[in-house]
Order: C-alpha cells, then sequence, then structure tokens
C-alpha cells in the first residue's frame, strides 16, 4: 500500500495498546507510508499510560516509542503550517468550525491536505475521534483530500493487504479494540454475569442475563445485546438495580466499540475477499 496515510495520536495509542507481545500490529504499521505530526507524537506519549495498562504492555510499547521519528515520517507542526500558508490555515480554521485549542486532529487535518498536493495522491487520515471525523470530513470532501477513517478502516485494510493478517487475528483484534473503548461495557457484563447464579435455571432474569453474556461475549450482536440490556433495567432485584446504578451511562457505548461488534457480525456473513 502506497497511500500516504496520517494516523492521529488517539488512532496509534490504541493499536499499540491492543498489539499483541510481539508487536504484530506495529510492524505492519511500519510497512505502510506512515506520517505523523509533532503534535500527535507528543500526544502519544502523553496519553497512552492514563488508562490501566499491564506492566508487560507497558514495557514493550516503552521500548518501541523512542523509535516513531524514526519508523514514521515525522512532521514539525510549524513546517505543516508554513508549508499550508498562515492565511489558509486561517481559512481551514475558520470554515472547519474548529473551536478547540490546537491539537492533533486538526494539524494532521492541514498535514493531510498538505500531503494530498505534494504527493499528487488521495490520503487516509485515521482518527478515533468521531468528533473531529464530523467536524473535517466536509473539509475533506471540498479539498479532495481523501478519506477520514478509523482504526476498524486500518484494520480491514492490513487483514486484506497482508498474508498474514488472519481472519483469527482481524476478529481478535476487533474485540479488543471494541474493549479498549468499551471498559464500562465489560466491566458491567463482568458483573452482571456473576449474579446470574443467583436465579435458578430457566428463571427470567436469568435468561436475560444470559442473553447479555452470549450477545456480548459470543455472537457480538449489537441488537440482541441492547434489547438485553433494556430488559435488565426494568428488573425489580435489589442486586442488579445496585449493579445498575454503578454504571449511569451504561446505554452510551463509544461509536468504535458499536462499529466493531457491527463488522464482527457482517464478517459472519461475509469474508472480507484477499488474493491468493
Amino acid at each position: 500500500m502506497n497511500t500516504p496515510i496520517v494516523i492521529d495520536a488517539c488512532t496509534l495509542i490504541n493499536l499499540l495498546r491492543i498489539d499483541e507481545d510481539d508487536n504484530f500490529l506495529y510492524k505492519h504499521l511500519k510497512s505502510l507510508d506512515v506520517h505523523i505530526s509533532e503534535t500527535v507524537y507528543n500526544e502519544t506519549k502523553t496519553n497512552i499510560f492514563k488508562n490501566a495498562i499491564s506492566e508487560a504492555d507497558a514495557k514493550r510499547i516503552k521500548t518501541i516509542l523512542p523509535f516513531f521519528p524514526i519508523v514514521f515520517k515525522l512532521h514539525q507542526d510549524e513546517e505543516i503550517k508554513k508549508d499550508i500558508g498562515i492565511e489558509f490555515y486561517e481559512q481551514i480554521l475558520s470554515y472547519s468550525g474548529h473551536t478547540k485549542k490546537f491539537n492533533g486532529e486538526l494539524i494532521s487535518s492541514v498535514l493531510a491536505l498538505v500531503l494530498s498536493r505534494s504527493e499528487d495522491s488521495k490520503v487516509s487520515f485515521i482518527t478515533d475521534d468521531f468528533p473531529a471525523k464530523k467536524e473535517f470530513c466536509q473539509f475533506f470532501a471540498i479539498q479532495q483530500i481523501g478519506l477520514i477513517e478509523d482504526s476498524i478502516d486500518l484494520l480491514l485494510m492490513l487483514h486484506w493487504s497482508k498474508s498474514d493478517f488472519s481472519s483469527k487475528k482481524l476478529e481478535n483484534a476487533l474485540i479488543d479494540i471494541s474493549a479498549e473503548y468499551n471498559r464500562i461495557q465489560n466491566t458491567f457484563v463482568k458483573n452482571i454475569v456473576e449474579l446470574k447464579e443467583n436465579f435458578k435455571k430457566g428463571n427470567a432474569i436469568r435468561r436475560i442475563i444470559e442473553d447479555i453474556e452470549d450477545s456480548f461475549y459470543y455472537s457480538k450482536d449489537i441488537v440482541k445485546y441492547e434489547k438485553s440490556l433494556n430488559a435488565i433495567e426494568g428488573v425489580n432485584d435489589k442486586a442488579i438495580k445496585k449493579c445498575i446504578s454503578t454504571f449511569p451511562n451504561l446505554s452510551k457505548q463509544p461509536e468504535l466499540a458499536k462499529k466493531a461488534m457491527h463488522v464482527l457480525q457482517e464478517l459472519k456473513r461475509l469474508d472480507i475477499y484477499k488474493l491468493a
């Protein structure tokens, strides 16, 4: 794949956190034409260890972080602004309606525009920040820059373009990235399943819990999962009510987690075509 790819910090962070012990995903990222901005590199270093992480994963990531400026094409923020020109940079801010302070999503969008012109090629901007995708989508369209995609799109591309990226590895990565974005859901399901034994087999409440367990862990059926969540929230049981009260934003599942579960469901109906 020779298409220039601009990657945002949130994507790098989550792909590195779900990676395998042998840095499988990182090794494949190195084979792509990946570009990152100075701010994205700094944001990655600052935020990658903020959420709970195992000692082994922290050690693995600390080993590869210093090599980012070597294995990826690192662009200094001021050089990106200089390339685009301050007047056009201000136009981008005005057109996109970007009201946040200077950040990785903004400078990455500008970098994607610069690359689309200097490389005379469409560019893929990979970000897991869904509000940023909405903010810059029209800018990308009118400037004919290319696509704004996310980690799941990148994983699908790696699957069909890399011979050793098996269907099982894709499935595992999708499950892991859903979990990474959805720790609240994971903790809730674990806690609610532990209450299953409070109810006899065949009991209506137990069946709802079993439906939650099956749709979340096994069938990846997002419709069934959300229906089961609605059902359990109406159950009049003290222990279950206490469990649910601990998770006030249960229904607000991150968009990327929803997309991962949807893709897993679709992959049961259709394989991804790969050249032999």
